[in-house]
Parts: C-alpha cells; sequence; structure tokens
C-alpha cells in the first residue's frame, strides 16, 4: 500500500517537472529547462545592470565637463557660441 502511495507521489512529481521544464517553455516560446538556466539568466540581468550603471557615470562626465567648460569659456569672457564666417570678429572703424 506505501509503494503504491510513494509511486503515485513519485509519478505526479515527474508529471509536474515535466510541465514546468518542457510544456510551459515550449508554449512560451522560451528555452527549456529554465531551472537550470537560473544562473545565466541572472548572471545576464547582472550585466545589464552593470551596463547601465556605467553608462549613468558616463553621461553624468558628460554633463559634469560641459558644464566646467561652459564655466571656463564665462570666467574668460569668451562667448558661448562661436562666431561663425558670417559674424565679423575685427570692427573696423
Amino acid at each position: 500500500m506505501l509503494l503504491a502511495y510513494l509511486e503515485i507521489a513519485f509519478g505526479a512529481i515527474l508529471l509536474l517537472a515535466f510541465v514546468t521544464q518542457v510544456v510551459v517553455p515550449v508554449v512560451r516560446s522560451t528555452p527549456l529547462f529554465p531551472f537550470l538556466r537560473t544562473e545565466k539568466h541572472l548572471v545576464a540581468e547582472l550585466e545589464r545592470a552593470n551596463e547601465e550603471v556605467l553608462e549613468e557615470a558616463l553621461r553624468r562626465k558628460i554633463v559634469k565637463r560641459h558644464q566646467e567648460t561652459e564655466r571656463l569659456q564665462h570666467e574668460n569672457g569668451k562667448a558661448e557660441v562661436p562666431p561663425t564666417d558670417s559674424t565679423p570678429t575685427t570692427q573696423s572703424r
């Protein structure tokens, strides 16, 4: 009798594993055996997060550099817009 219950429990566990690891991924068009791929998924997510942090740090450096450039131009008395060919650079009197 106990052996029959164990067979049923083992069969249910195998069926559940098959459904969650094969059938559901096939229906969702995702890779099979997601339980075995959890680490790869987490590593990929970590890499994406690291890239986002690096991009944001670079954006902040760019903004800071632009602000520093504008400050230095203002201190030196330079115009913020550089003169073009149509703008006369010297005045004749």
